[in-house]
């Protein structure tokens, strides 16, 4: 199939917004700049970003090759970062980050676009209920934790379970069965872009740097904020 440029811009504005979230974020934990994230315009930022990755990563499973050497690239990159974030930031470290979820979605690719609309519909259900129940219950056992059950105090700077997220995966795979598959677009123009599909090309390389480029940026400024003042 002709690559579809509407996808490459739907992930280009997942990563732009992306960076501006993480942007605000690291000037409040680390810059000292009072910004609420957790609430609000700065929040919706956040999530929107994560809904549009998982949502485009469910069309594209049905475009990629290779789902299950694609998964175990993901995994490792993901437990890399699960690593990092231990040291960095200890009891609030990425047990099940977007990383993990999207590594575990791209494995049960290969099943879940076998199935037909109504199969997928019913997973969709269980799923909503599924979160529902993981909303009311408590556990000890940390290896649920993918499925979104948690322990009181459970803190995570990144966590994406399954329940519910794999409902917006299966968002995905039916947009691309209702509109892409039949050459359908979502959008009443035709974006086409150099710069914006080398972006999306490389989403995963952007997701594991940038973060640390941020990071370096602003420590940098902060840096020559104080010696322009000594000086």
């Amino acid at each position: 199939m002709k690559r579809i440029t509407e996808i490459d811009l739907f992930r280009f504005t997942a990563i732009l917004l992306m960076v501006i979230f993480h942007i605000v974020y690291d000037l409040n934990e680390f810059m000292g700049i009072d910004i609420n994230y957790e609430v609000g315009f700065w929040y919706y930022i956040g999530k929107v970003s994560g809904l549009l990755f998982i949502i485009v990563a469910g069309i594209s499973s049905n475009l990629g090759k290779s789902p299950i050497k694609k998964a175990l690239k993901l995994y490792i990159f993901a437990s890399i970062i699960t690593i990092i974030s231990f040291i960095f930031f200890k009891e609030e470290y990425i047990r099940f980050g977007i990383l993990h979820f999207l590594a575990t979605m791209t494995l049960l690719s290969v099943v879940l676009n076998k199935l037909n609309t109504y199969w997928l519909i019913l997973i969709q259900l269980i799923a909503y209920f599924l979160y529902r129940i993981t909303q009311s219950i408590k556990i000890t056992n940390p290896f649920l934790i993918p499925f979104g059950f948690t322990y009181y105090g459970f803190v995570s700077v990144d966590y994406y379970p399954i329940f519910p997220y794999i409902i917006y995966y299966i968002l995905g795979i039916f947009i691309f069965r209702l509109v892409y598959k039949r050459g359908n677009r979502i959008l009443p123009f035709e974006v086409k872009s150099k710069c914006i599909e080398f972006i999306s090309r490389r989403s995963l390389e952007i997701y594991l740097l940038h973060q640390p480029l941020i990071l370096v940026i602003l420590y940098s400024i902060k840096l020559l904020q104080k010696l322009t003042f000594l000086a």
